[in-house]
């Protein structure tokens, strides 16, 4: 699915990641270009908390196509204490997360590993999808949550 350019805005970029956001979308794009090390990977994150500072959103599309295998205690790191920080950050501290989870067994692994870990934190529907066009449709039918 191509997006129009003119509703993306990069907010922060390396040779390891892009962190956009997508107006049209009102979520938060994270892209990972290439394998990276765990203090990368942990940079990444907290750019990415940055990133829910200077936009107004509640969800997030994560493409993990080229992104490496995550050591066990990162993964618990993002799930226990990135995903609930940036859930905080939102209108409604809750958080919709689309990952395109590629077709590696290590990364799949690593990515239903976060999302289960960050399902039960009750901050966050996490759902991994095939490809970017099922995870874009299923986000943009999420409506925030009104917990009044």
């Amino acid at each position: 699915m191509l997006v129009a350019r003119e509703t993306l805005t990069l907010l922060f970029e390396t040779d390891y990641y892009s962190i956009q956001f997508d107006a049209a979308l009102q979520a938060v794009l994270l892209t990972y270009k290439r394998k990276g090390s765990s203090d990368e990977f942990r940079e990444l994150h907290y750019k990415l908390l940055e990133a829910f500072d200077k936009v107004a959103a509640s969800k997030i599309l994560v493409e993990t196509q080229e992104m490496a295998i995550v050591a066990p205690e990162d993964q618990r790191w993002v799930g226990q204490f990135i995903i609930p920080q940036i859930a905080k950050k939102t209108e409604n501290q809750f958080l919709y997360a689309a990952v395109v989870a590629p077709k590696g067994i290590f990364t799949k692994l690593a990515v239903d590993t976060v999302e289960e870990i960050s399902m039960g934190t009750g901050t966050c529907i996490n759902k991994s999808f095939d490809n970017t066009a099922e995870a874009r449709m299923w986000l943009s039918e999420q409506k925030p949550v009104d917990f009044s």
